[in-house]
């Protein structure tokens, strides 16, 4: 049995594809208008930035009876802190074992951006995401000794996150993730 741990960035990116798009606090002034959308993850705030491009998005709105579609692309980067176990099933030159174990997640990055045919036309982030939210893994790991007490590895899994992204009630946002982890480990025993 081997115990691990560590610190791992993780990413995780969604596009919602021809999202409804809809505009509030719209006022003469082209400068000041604010913008949101809502995606399976939360609600999205677009910045007063770009307004140039816009001032042509609100154009397009206002000449579209059914309503503006675009695609939004959203961001979430985390640190990661696991704690896992691993039990080897297969100790020799060649090692196999079976991994798991939950990880504390760190918020520290929140982007979004609004694409129109490719060009992105404006940003913003999501709102109402978890600073810390908690994720549960669970995989193989496959390894070959290259050395006195070296090992590279290679750890397909899969992590789910065992409590909403939002913390809105009403979006219930918890993702899996396909993660495959590669690395030279060194055993001091």
């Amino acid at each position: 049995i081997v115990i691990k741990s560590g610190i791992i960035y993780s990413q995780i990116k969604q596009v919602t594809n021809k999202i409804d798009f809809s505009s509030t606090s719209q006022t003469s002034d082209f400068h000041v208008k604010t913008s949101r959308a809502s995606t399976p993850s939360g609600e999205v705030n677009l910045n007063k930035s770009n307004a140039i491009k816009m001032e042509l998005l609100y154009s397009r709105i206002n000449s579209l009876l059914t309503g503006y579609q675009a695609d939004l692309t959203q961001g979430f980067g985390y640190i990661e802190i696991p704690a896992e176990v691993t039990y080897k099933i297969i100790n020799h030159k060649f090692n196999v074992g079976v991994t798991g174990g939950v990880s504390t997640n760190l918020l520290i990055a929140n982007k979004a951006g609004l694409f129109e045919n490719g060009q992105k036309i404006n940003s913003g982030e999501t709102t109402n995401l978890r600073d810390v939210t908690y994720s549960g893994a669970m995989g193989l790991e496959f390894g070959y000794d290259i050395g006195n007490k070296i090992t590279f590895t290679i750890e397909p899994r899969i992590k789910h996150y065992l409590n909403s992204l939002s913390s809105n009630k009403a979006v219930d946002f918890q993702p899996y993730q396909l993660d495959i982890m590669t690395g030279v480990t060194y055993s001091f025993n």
